[in-house]
């Protein structure tokens, strides 16, 4: 009798050490910071408020609209856009810059500085250069700093 009172214990100890010595295989994958700012960024962004050289733009941006998309390994990375005048064109390709997450360059070479990104909450601030006003180029009056200031639609 004494030797089942001893295995008993004995027993139930064993039984909690191997089932707590066992472990779940984790089969989640922990993503990479360019992963989960690029889940941030990919949404349809709405006009909120545009300013150029600090003042209001000479164009019309209250329709504004951009969508930000990218494929599942993140490679591929597209935008488009409704009302872009002339700080956007619009379709294209857009990349961050090296390894710098808070800078996106789009295809044209515009690289726009990411601020204030939150997940309703987008603010882009980036330079359209003077290309010295031949026929063809961006025009004086929409050449400037723009800071486009955006709401997830």
């Amino acid at each position: 009798m004494r030797k089942i009172q001893f295995l008993i214990p004995f027993c139930l100890l064993l039984c909690a050490v191997i089932f707590t010595g066992c472990k779940k295989d984790d089969d989640t994958v922990e993503k990479t910071a360019e992963q989960l700012q690029t889940e941030k960024l990919t949404k349809t962004w709405v006009y909120e408020n545009v300013t150029l050289e600090g003042a209001a733009p000479g164009e019309d941006y209250s329709g504004f609209r951009v969508t930000f998309a990218a494929s599942p390994d993140a490679t591929n990375k597209t935008y488009t856009t409704v009302n872009g005048q002339s700080a956007w064109p619009a379709s294209g390709t857009w990349s961050f810059l090296g390894s710098n997450l808070n800078v996106i360059k789009r295809n044209d070479n515009i690289e726009m500085a990411v601020s204030n990104l939150t997940a309703t909450t987008l603010t882009l601030t980036f330079t359209i250069p003077d290309a010295g006003g031949k026929f063809g180029e961006r025009n004086q009056g929409t050449t400037g700093t723009y800071v486009f200031t955006l709401k997830a639609q």
